[in-house]
């Protein structure tokens, strides 16, 4: 029996059907205060708001905006990580060509771990650039993968502007999903090695 309840949990994972998106507010719409402050669930640095001037659906998107005097802003979630976990981000970016990111302004998408003194392990940082260069008013879909690394204990999404501006981009329809499955076959595999000896 235990083996069917085993075999059948495997076949899930590897047809993809366990999936959870656990972002708080992922498209942007939990707008408690009813004004376009920084946006609900989520950790905001700098200049970092709701917007509804540009928006992929619903009546929200997040705004970044960067310039000289605030040379970053961001935002973020943090989530409890075990190693060989495997996390994936979505997010739609929108770079507009009014007042889009000029120079060498540029975004960055990130899946950062940390580990138990929340420092970030630099070397198994997954990113992705967006610069002035990329497409202009157009949503464009963004995915990352990573897998946490030996010591990791938090992960986090983050999407950051950089820059000395003034250049605005804007986020929509994030999703970030844990696979617990990789966490299931790295047991059963411990499991057979055991049987094994």
């Amino acid at each position: 029996m235990k083996f069917l309840i085993s075999a059948l949990v495997l076949i899930i994972c590897l047809t993809g059907q366990v999936h959870a998106q656990i972002l708080n507010s992922p498209g942007f719409e939990d707008n408690v205060s009813g004004e376009l402050g920084s946006p609900d669930g989520w950790d905001a640095k700098g200049f970092c708001s709701l917007s509804d001037t540009h928006i992929r659906s619903g009546n929200y998107s997040l705004e970044l905006y960067t310039e000289g005097t605030m040379p970053l802003s961001g935002a973020e979630q943090s989530f409890l990580a075990s190693p060989g976990q495997t996390f994936a981000f979505d997010i739609y970016s929108f770079n507009t060509s009014g007042n889009g990111l000029t120079g060498d302004d540029l975004v960055m998408l990130s899946i950062i771990f940390y580990d138990s003194s929340y420092q970030p392990i630099w070397l198994d940082l997954v990113d992705e650039v967006i610069d002035a260069a990329g497409p202009k008013d157009v949503w464009v879909k963004h995915t990352l993968q990573a897998t946490a690394p030996l010591g990791a204990e938090y992960v986090e999404p983050t999407v950051q502007l950089m820059g000395v501006g003034p250049s605005y981009c804007y986020f929509d329809d994030a999703s970030f999903v844990p696979e617990p499955c990789s966490l299931f076959l790295i047991g059963m595999g411990s499991l057979l090695l055991r049987k094994r000896k």
